[in-house]
Formats: C-alpha cells, structure tokens, sequence
C-alpha cells in the first residue's frame, strides 16, 4: 500500500485545514441532519419487494444486516463487547449497539458537538454507563492495538482524508 508522505509540510496543512473544515461542518449541519435522518444520521436497508419501512427501523436494519454480512450474528458468542465507533456522529449506531447487544461503545468523531449531542442522548437513555463519545481523530486515535473488539464506521470513511491509511489503522 502506498501512502502519501506526511513529512510533507504542505500535505500536512492541507489534512489540518480539512479536518477544521469537516468539524466547522459537522458543528454547523448535524441538528439539520438530525431532523431530517434521525440521530443515526446514515442511509438505511430496505428490504427487497417489501413494503417501503419507515427510515428509523431501516436504519437499524442497515446497522443488523452490516453485522449479518461480517458473520457476526450468527452466533451469540460473536455478539460486539467492546466497540470503537468511528466516525460516530450523533452516535445513533452506538446507542443501538448497546442497547440491542449489551455492548459498551466508544463513538469519536471530530465534532465536538456532535459528541455533547451524543452524550446528551445516550444520558436521557441511561446509556451512559456503557456508551460514550469524545473528539478523536480516527487518523490518530488513541488508543492501543487491538483493544476494542469491533471496529464500526458506517458511511463516514468517504469524509477522510488519507482513506487507506484510516483502513490500515482501522483494521
């Protein structure tokens, strides 16, 4: 895999620019976003030739069917423990996951107010005991290997800079 060179001074100030300009946009755009998608703030899944469902359910079918295809549903003992959101907006699929699954989840995003927004929510759910949200950067998250047991990003990757380098450290 080939990286551009962070050593690059330019490259470097165009990466900080544009992550200032997704957090300004994301500060400005998530309560629209809200309204109109919910807090999920991500497309849903509808099922073929299925009577069309209403977009919140959709959406937690689009969260069940991702973990279907990654095999994770089939058996109770691959249920997500320790959950990484990234890229978490307004944290609708964590609150989901620990909820349905019992999981304890971590969203970051680079909005800070998406994550009070997150944060809010999941207190007047008495989700706060086991999800949570904080400004972090998935290019330099911070924290160690391996420590969370599922990796989840829905539609937020295309909104990175450097997309293979998030994958490798995703991953």
């Amino acid at each position: 895999m080939a990286f551009i060179s962070v050593k690059d001074d330019t490259f470097l100030t165009e990466v900080v620019t544009l992550q200032k300009g997704i957090e300004k946009l994301y500060d400005e755009t998530s309560g629209p976003w809200e309204y109109v998608l919910s807090e999920h703030i991500h497309q849903g899944y509808y099922e073929p030739n299925a009577p069309l469902a209403d977009l919140r359910d959709a959406q937690f079918r689009m969260i069940d069917e991702a973990l279907r295809f990654a095999s994770i549903l089939e058996d109770k003992s691959k249920f997500p423990k320790n959950v990484v959101d990234v890229g978490c907006g307004l944290g609708g699929s964590s609150r989901y996951l620990g909820k349905k699954y019992g999981a304890t989840c971590l969203g970051i995003t680079l909005s800070p107010y998406q994550v009070q927004r997150a944060n809010d929510v999941a207190a007047a759910e008495g989700l706060s005991d086991r999800v949570s949200f904080q400004v972090a950067n998935a290019l330099k998250q911070p924290f160690p290997d391996n420590h969370f047991d599922l990796v989840w990003s829905m539609e937020s990757g295309e909104h990175m800079p450097e997309r293979e380098k998030v994958y490798t450290i995703i991953v």
